[in-house]
């Protein structure tokens, strides 16, 4: 009897183990950041039908403002581009390119908000990290694909333009995959997947490379009247990169950890809130800001008219102001 009631609990136990759904992480990911990434078709005829999708791409603002490579938009007339997930459909347009870092900065034509990945330069990367790309190889849109880091830093890979720097990726970028986000474990940007080295009298796959994250920051950046301009990305603020202890002891700063503001942006959202030259900003709500890089992680997934407590040093003295998103910002 007893081994009977044994052999039912055993029993028991194993189907309740058998019903539960099974964990899908890559499922998972994949849709957690399927509709932040596109795919791109140069047919122009219509948004319906049938599409050869030539390349990939990311969306890097609420409004509609996305990145690929250059070399995947023929020219600059629209084009139709494809969000990952739902497969929603809308027409793009050319807003700015770089040739020598083979990006661009499209803009989509929709009013609706989109997901996206913030430029952050905070992301550490190494060695054997693993990484995903949702992207088009082959024009198979949606694909999911992961492979782990082969070096974080790859400098001199492209001779014509020395001062670029990739990260080399595990498996090879397979044609149609251009363009596409280099996405870490926990969902963070670490580069765009941008070309292979292959040697043509070998059948075997290449070698990836992805552009580094601070490159597309520098050129998203340096492109004026976009929401997404280095000031609008940090809410009008232009830091001062290095607080030096002559600047310490000079503005009586408790220590050179921060964010120290060279000047506001008139009419941004720091103007608004009262920002001003020389304030010191130490945190946002609760988080401490060590960085420039710690305050648009803390400001860049606001909603419009959303409203944060900047925590600053003025004149020695600690201060609290509300900084509230305006319409313009990411």
């Amino acid at each position: 009897m007893k081994a009977k009631i044994i052999a039912s609990v055993t029993l028991f136990l194993l189907l309740i183990d058998c019903s539960e759904s099974p964990k899908q992480p890559n499922r998972d990911f994949f849709e957690s950041h399927a509709a932040k990434t596109l795919s791109i078709s140069m047919d122009t005829s219509s948004l319906n039908g049938k599409k050869k999708w030539v390349g990939s791409g990311f969306l890097i603002s609420e409004d509609g403002l996305a990145l690929t490579c250059l070399h995947v938009i023929a020219d600059t007339k629209p084009f139709v581009v494809r969000v990952g997930g739902e497969g929603k459909r809308f027409f793009a347009k050319l807003i700015a390119e770089d040739r020598d870092k083979d990006l661009a900065l499209i803009k989509l034509d929709a009013k609706e908000s989109f997901s996206y990945f913030p430029l952050r330069l905070n992301q550490s990367v190494d060695r054997g990290d693993i990484y995903f790309t949702i992207s088009s190889p082959y024009g198979l849109e949606d694909s999911l694909s992961t492979g782990i880091v082969s070096d974080p830093i790859r400098i001199e890979i492209d001779y014509n333009v020395s001062n670029l720097s990739y990260v080399q990726t595990g498996s090879p970028i397979l044609e149609g995959s251009s363009g596409a986000a280099l996405i870490s474990e926990n969902g963070s940007l670490i580069g765009m997947a941008q070309f292979q080295w292959r040697n043509p009298n070998w059948n075997q796959a290449g070698i990836g490379f992805a552009l580094r994250t601070i490159h597309l920051k520098e050129f998203v950046g340096s492109i004026k009247n976009t929401s997404l301009s280095t000031a609008d990305l940090q809410a009008g603020i232009v830091e001062i990169p290095i607080v030096t202890d002559h600047l310490v002891q000079k503005l009586n700063l408790p220590t050179n950890k921060g964010l120290l503001v060279s000047y506001v942006i008139e009419n941004s959202s720091a103007d608004i809130a009262g920002i001003k030259r020389y304030d010191f900003i130490i945190r946002v709500e609760n988080q401490v800001v060590t960085q420039v890089d710690d305050f648009v992680k803390s400001i860049s997934n606001l909603k419009v008219n959303e409203k944060v407590s900047i925590h600053l040093i003025r004149d020695g003295k600690e201060k609290t102001v509300e900084l509230v998103r305006n319409k313009t910002q990411p």
